[in-house]
């Protein structure tokens, strides 16, 4: 697999605000920017499958994850600090079937699928980078659980991050991806870059931006 060679027909799986389960995760909140991230990184790309809110369930998201090359994730990463392995990221129940109750995929999990079509993963989520402990949340991110399943190339965040800001630097990143061609490594430098002299004050602390790295075989090539 190499990223460089990008055309229009590159497939996407662009998931975004999966519906929780708010009494299963009292501690995490909506994220208000996920969706419309999710929608509108789909727009670069022709071939695509966009899974919002309800739609983000486990069947779906592990029936479209072997068909994908690009794949988006905007949502939530939940950590578990004493069996890394039950770490997960946050899907959507299964509101039409009542008897599957797992909505989950988590890191043992990830292991088990099959990675040979993908190109990049992107964990726009809170901490899927961070490989040591952090505030109560963190052992091991989601970065080398798909690392070690066999995907190339991964954009992760090392600690949590702002919903609003994530969406315009992940917005611009693909942009410069798709548009311009650009290599993971330069795409994301220049989507932080753009934040760093955006018009928005606030977005240009490092907070909002420097947590983000890209990771892997093809991220400097």
């Amino acid at each position: 697999l190499n990223e460089f060679d990008q055309n229009n027909t590159e497939s996407l799986l662009s998931i975004g605000d999966p519906s929780f389960n708010l009494k299963d995760f009292e501690d995490l909140q909506k994220l208000p920017f996920a969706e419309t991230e999710a929608k509108e990184v789909a727009e670069f790309y022709e071939k695509k499958v966009l899974l919002l809110e309800k739609e983000a369930t486990k069947e779906k998201v592990k029936i479209s994850l072997p068909e994908a090359e690009i794949v988006h994730f905007a949502g939530h990463y939940v950590v578990d600090e004493y069996s890394p392995l039950f770490s997960k990221l946050i899907l959507a129940e299964n509101t039409k079937n009542k008897n599957i109750k797992d909505a989950t995929l988590a890191n043992y999990e990830i292991f088990g699928e099959k990675f040979a079509k993908t190109k990049l993963i992107v964990l726009a989520a809170c901490q899927t980078g961070v490989e040591g402990y952090y505030k109560g949340e963190g052992m091991i991110g989601a970065s080398r659980t798909f690392l070690a399943a066999g995907v190339p190339n991964i954009v992760a965040s090392q600690w949590s991050v702002d919903s609003e800001a994530t969406n315009e630097l992940m917005i611009n990143f693909h942009k410069y991806r798709k548009i311009e061609k650009l290599s993971t490594a330069d795409a994301l430098r220049r989507a932080q870059i753009d934040m760093l002299k955006g018009k928005k004050e606030y977005f240009r602390h490092p907070f909002y931006w420097a947590g983000f790295l890209s990771l892997g075989g093809f991220s400097r090539g």
